[in-house]
């Protein structure tokens, strides 16, 4: 067999120097992001948590392995909808749609903002935290809004339900341990379905604000009308006191004219009852046709008489780089194309032995696994502590099980409840293995023991649920406590029972829905409910407008006849004045007043061309003459 030369060997080494340098470099140096945090594994055991940003060494693989997670990274879950890195929202009808506490339905949007806390609980003490964290937020939120009646919850409920549902998630990822942090929980909405449920209810707020239009408009009237009302009554007063005082005035000006006339009259009464006769006279026969008549009733035209004057108001772009994966040489430093000598293929042999050997003998614990080391099929011992362990090469073998929390989730079932209603029940369940000897003796698999936690769920929801009435269902408490934790119960003590080797932490209702042509009869019931709301906020606005016209109106008149009272009583006031001012002025001389005033009214009787007929002999037609 030929000799390789020297300086092929010194190629093969330096070449497999290469190779273990760019092997131990490339797994010795790691970066780590801002928003990332770093747990180190030796041999599989979490050691040590990275949480500064940059490059980092480690020891080289296999020895040390690294996990990355964006623990610094403020992260939104979205229950009822989707959005992605462009801002478009999908809605998801089946999460949003939830049943309250009075047996309606809404749809409840809602975001959570989260960060990792704790890396170790996060990445090993429970399998798919993101999913865990959906599920508990889609049951925290369904079991407070099914304790919440419907116009509470889409009015000012919203609060104190965002509170209570953020209370509740804390306390799930607390009692699970699955490292992440509850930041915030907002809704982004709590409202009734989309379509005709939703019209029905805006024509609520409408006619709401319809009744509040009318009232307010009917309290503009009385606004309007009262003062208008006491303007009038005021203008009444006023006019009556007007009217008071001006007949007081004129009566004080007739007594006082009276007054001067009379104390001529008293110093001649003769001339002074003459002249006043004449100049009455002066006044009314200008245009008077005057008949005097004999004692034989003919008539004698004495004047003739003239005239008289006579009155009259995005798209968001998702950006996608096809990044090219570089592949480099494929190396294979540890196969030698030929071998010279004996010795060096005894060398190599020896050396692959050894290698087989030791790779056989030994493995690795992962954080959250059980290796279970089995002879010859026969589970011989467990190790559940991270690190690095020993086997029997060829004869022992391992078997990997998970150590931490998972999660289940059931298939949707349809019960039938106490009260013959009919309900789909979707549950999940966290579960754990916890004697890996009796898993495998029983189960085998997670599959399998997923499969009989899902029978054993099912009938133990059937079971539990077909007792209790559909409210108590929705609010998911009974007079004997929480329905979640009977059922928990009654699977935990199946899973005992039969040996199985795992443990149920719990068994959840994830969500409560209706059959479809039950959810029409909801939406109807609603919509309905809704139409006679409305109606009623109609009536009620029609009838309290009327009540406030109606009473500023009876207000109105009240104060108007009020006034047109007082008003009569000021003006008796000013007549009873006047009359006492012309009683004790004309009540001095009865026979001088009857003149006066009669004079005084055949100027205001004899307008236009009245006929006067005198008797001859009459004192006037002897003045009118000039006979006396």
């Amino acid at each position: 067999m030929p000799q390789l030369p020297k300086r092929t060997w010194r190629l093969i080494f330096l070449g497999i120097v290469a190779v273990i340098v760019v092997w131990i470099g490339s797994t010795t140096f790691y970066t780590v992001q801002e928003q990332e945090q770093a747990a180190i594994l030796t041999f599989g055991k979490y050691t040590a948590t990275q949480e500064k940003s940059g490059l980092h060494f480690k020891l080289p693989s296999p020895i040390q392995r690294v996990v990355k997670v964006p623990a610094n990274l403020t992260q939104k879950l979205h229950i009822g909808y989707r959005e992605d890195s462009g801002g478009k929202v999908t809605p998801v009808e089946s999460e949003a749609l939830m049943i309250t506490g009075d047996e309606n339905i809404v749809s409840a949007d809602a975001v959570i903002e989260w960060k990792i806390a704790n890396i170790r609980d996060y990445l090993y003490n429970i399998d798919d935290p993101e999913q865990f964290l959906r599920n508990s937020a889609s049951a925290a939120i369904r079991s407070v809004i099914g304790s919440t009646k419907l116009d509470y919850a889409i009015t000012e409920g919203k609060t104190v339900i965002q509170a209570d549902v953020k209370k509740k998630l804390i306390e799930i990822q607390e009692k699970y341990g699955t490292g992440i942090q509850i930041d915030d929980l907002k809704f982004q909405d709590i409202e009734p379905p989309e379509g005709q449920v939703q019209t029905a209810f805006k024509e609520v707020t409408n006619a709401r604000e319809e009744k509040n239009t009318k009232i307010n408009q009917a309290q503009k009237y009385v606004n309007d009308r009262l003062p208008k009302a006491r303007g009038e009554a005021q203008a009444l007063i006023e006019q009556a006191e007007a009217q008071k005082k001006s007949r007081i005035l004129n009566a004080q000006g007739d007594v006082a004219q009276f007054n001067a006339v009379y104390n001529e009259y008293a110093k001649n009464p003769e001339v002074t009852a003459d002249r006043l006769v004449l100049e009455t006279l002066e006044q009314i026969l200008p245009n008077a046709k005057v008949i005097v008549t004999d004692g034989s009733g003919d008539t004698v035209n004495y004047l003739p008489l003239d005239s008289f004057l006579k009155n009259s108001g995005a798209k968001s772009t998702t950006s996608s780089g096809t990044g090219g994966t570089t592949t480099q040489p494929e190396r294979r430093p540890g196969r030698c194309r030929t071998m010279n000598t004996r010795k060096w293929i005894l060398t190599g042999v020896g050396a692959l032995l050894l290698v087989i050997l030791l790779s056989g003998s030994m493995f690795v614990v992962g954080e959250g696994q059980y290796k279970v080391v089995l002879k010859f099929g026969e589970a011989t011992r467990i190790h559940q502590s991270p690190g690095i362990h020993f086997k029997i090469p060829f004869i022992e073998s391992v078997r990997t099980l998970p150590k931490y929390q998972r999660i289940y989730d059931s298939q949707p079932t349809t019960i039938l409840t106490k009260d013959k209603k009919p309900i789909i029940v979707d549950n999940y369940s966290v579960w754990r293995i916890s004697d890996p000897h009796r898993f495998l003796r029983s189960l085998q698999t997670v599959s399998a023991a997923e499969g009989r936690i899902g029978d054993a769920v099912y009938n133990a929801v059937r079971r539990k649920l077909s007792e209790i009435e559909y409210g108590s269902i929705i609010s998911e408490t009974t007079a004997r406590g929480d329905i979640n934790d009977e059922i928990t119960q009654m699977v935990k003590d199946v899973a005992a029972n039969q040996n199985y080797g795992i443990d149920i932490i719990d068994v959840r209702i994830k969500k409560t829905d209706l059959p479809e042509e039950n959810k029409q009869s909801v939406y109807n019931r609603m919509i309905s409910d809704r139409q006679s709301i409305a109606a009623g906020y109609l009536s009620e606005g029609d009838e309290q407008s009327r009540k406030v016209t109606s009473n500023a109106d009876r207000q109105a008149q009240e104060l108007i006849a009020q006034a047109e009272a007082d008003a009569k009583k000021i003006v008796a006031e000013g007549e009873k004045e006047a009359a006492r001012i012309y009683n004790e002025a004309y009540g001095k001389d009865p026979k001088f007043y009857k003149l006066y005033r009669t004079l005084q009214s055949y100027t205001t009787t004899f307008k236009g061309e009245p006929v006067i007929m005198l008797p001859a002999d009459s004192p006037y037609t002897r003045i009118l003459l000039g006979e006396r």
